[in-house]
């Protein structure tokens, strides 16, 4: 394969000290030449490393468009938030945060949610019925999960939860938290239950 050689002070001087040099026939037919003779796969180009570095990250979310930005976090759940009415849990009248408020002119977005119950040593009690529920300032924006299909059953589940599809009202610089009727722990119930929550942050410019 043909190879052209670099124009350089060695074979070319500077015209009038401005760094530029002349390119004659002979250095650009060999340029022509070295193209002409590329292979497919000579013209391929790999990387080694990608990163995300200053266009979407994790940690700075996918942006959809100018006024929406979405986001995936990761929920851990443990027995003291899955039992009881105290303060943050599941039970309580205010239900476990899974997202902070956005912020004055932002609203947040339920996408969807896969909810991973870790069962251990033996079964939750209590609940009742397809309450298990994402909420937005007292509003439902996700469909109802069974207490039996989730937070009782005596095995590991995995779920997939989806946003509602009947229109339902987003409230401004309000945090999303997920809320069930009580549940007890008998015996030694440990089971935990991990949250997949996608939501988006919208800019509503009002």
């Amino acid at each position: 394969m043909a190879v052209a050689e670099k124009v350089s002070k060695k074979n070319h001087g500077p015209m009038n000290s401005n760094g530029r040099f002349p390119v004659y026939a002979e250095q650009f037919n060999k340029l022509v030449d070295v193209v002409r003779e590329l292979n497919p796969t000579e013209g391929d180009l790999t990387a080694t490393t990608v990163t995300t570095t200053g266009v979407n990250s994790l940690t700075g979310g996918i942006v959809v468009s100018n006024t929406v930005t979405e986001y995936t976090v990761d929920r851990q759940l443990s027995s003291l938030v899955i039992v009881g009415t105290g303060p943050h849990a599941l039970g309580s009248a205010a239900g476990q945060p899974v997202v902070a408020a956005p912020g004055a002119g932002y609203a947040l977005q339920f996408v969807g949610a896969v909810l991973i119950y870790d069962y251990a040593t033996s079964a939750y009690t209590g609940g009742a019925g397809d309450d298990l529920t994402f909420y937005i300032n007292s509003v439902a924006v996700s469909n109802s999960v069974a207490t039996a299909d989730l937070i009782t059953k005596t095995s590991d589940t995995i779920l997939n939860v989806n946003s509602l599809d009947s229109i339902h009202t987003l409230t401004e610089n309000v945090p999303m938290y997920l809320k069930c009727t009580e549940v007890t722990q008998p015996q030694s119930a440990a089971g935990l239950i991990r949250v997949k929550l996608t939501y988006r942050v919208i800019e509503t410019g009002l």
